[in-house]
């Protein structure tokens, strides 16, 4: 079972970090096969497709209940005021910056995974580091798509279009639903209630 530390995407920024387009591999003078340039080896039990809402993750392999899918491999930012539409919320001021695959998780109210936030410590108990791994919450099937609940703030909400029978309608955290449903009830004039 994995630990009960979870934690919330924190909403992307307004104005995104700017993406560095990567470079395409180039052909060794030696004729030998190019290797793609990426920070960790080719995933073979998930991948990237497209869907109706953009990109997302896809298992290639069945998962069980419970089951660590992976940790998530990006870029560790210390500055607590960072925000992109890719981050994740690492807690004390730092935020990971995820690299491919998991980059493209999406959002669902229905969510099939979660992900942890788990500190590693040595043999005496120091602490190592602070990293993120994806749990699925249930079995998930070859061609499933991960979705975890991005449980964001009341003030970041935005609509939700994950379709589950389950949905708030808004990506917002559960306990903030109700504020925000009553905030946006004070904003709408009567006559269109």
């Amino acid at each position: 079972m994995p630990p009960s530390r979870s934690t919330t995407l924190p909403r992307p920024s307004k104005s995104s970090a700017s993406k560095k387009s990567a470079s395409k591999p180039t052909a060794s003078t030696s004729g030998a096969r190019p290797r793609p340039r990426t920070r960790q080896a080719v995933r073979q039990d998930v991948e990237v497709r497209v869907t109706r809402i953009g990109r997302g993750v896809f298992a290639l392999q069945a998962f069980e209940a419970e089951a660590m899918v992976s940790e998530i491999k990006g870029r560790v930012i210390h500055d607590p005021d960072y925000a992109s539409d890719t981050c994740m919320d690492l807690g004390d001021g730092m935020t990971l910056e995820a690299f491919a695959p998991f980059r493209f998780l999406n959002h669902s109210c229905e969510p099939n995974s979660e992900l942890i936030v788990m500190d590693e410590l040595d043999e005496d108990d120091r602490f190592q580091r602070r990293y993120m791994a994806l749990y699925t919450l249930r079995a998930i099937e070859p061609g499933e798509e991960f979705t975890i609940d991005y449980a964001w703030c009341a003030d970041a909400a935005i609509k939700c279009r994950c379709r589950t029978t389950a949905c708030r309608g808004w990506v917002v955290s559960k306990d903030e639903l109700a504020a925000l449903l009553k905030k946006k009830r004070r904003k709408t004039p009567p006559l269109l209630r």
